[in-house]
């Protein structure tokens, strides 16, 4: 899923029509974290530190063909 698009919630997604006039998720390309899943956790965060650890857990999800639509939650 090259160049997916990382949100929050669902709400993001169906209810802001800056979100969803994007793109990634028009082509239903979008990745939903729950509040408390451990990416959304480390990219809060904001460290260096824990955006690699961010990237790292993702980056499978990211690779990973999904069925069409937005892909949540993400285990």
């Amino acid at each position: 899923m090259a160049g997916a698009l990382v949100v929050t919630t669902l709400v993001h997604v169906v209810g802001d029509p800056k979100v969803s006039s994007l793109s990634v998720v028009k082509d239903e390309r979008a990745l939903v974290l729950d509040e408390k899943d451990e990416v959304n956790v480390a990219l809060a965060a904001g460290t260096p530190e824990s955006i690699a650890l961010a990237v790292e857990e993702i980056s499978p999800d990211l690779a990973r063909p999904s069925p069409r639509g937005v892909t949540s939650p993400r285990h």
